[in-house]
């Protein structure tokens, strides 16, 4: 998880602004509630599913997570996935977007 955070300090919010986090570690039954998969990485406490908090639009913020992703990718093993609306998840146990 401090892989994770130090992207979301150091990379995310200077481009998206501030943002609030809406899950982290989750246990197997609440993982399973909420839809995620057998493998979510917020089992291995490593995903954060976010918000931001500003009035970024959701072409703005999809550009700009995209562009991160392909300039941080690899090195840093970021994982994004881009939910509806401004919703989004980051980690950094694995270089992957959907």
């Amino acid at each position: 998880m401090i892989a994770t955070l130090t992207l979301l300090r150091d990379e995310i919010e200077p481009t998206v602004g501030p943002v609030n986090v809406l899950s982290a570690y989750r246990t197997a039954n609440y993982n399973r509630k909420s839809g995620g998969t057998s493998s979510s990485k917020h089992r291995d406490f490593c995903g954060l599913d976010l918000i931001p908090k500003s009035n970024i639009s959701r072409k703005e913020l999809v550009e700009e997570l995209r562009s991160l992703h392909a300039r941080l990718g690899p090195e840093s093993n970021l994982g994004l996935g881009i939910y509806s609306n401004l919703r989004f998840h980051i980690d950094t146990c694995g270089y992957r977007t959907w």
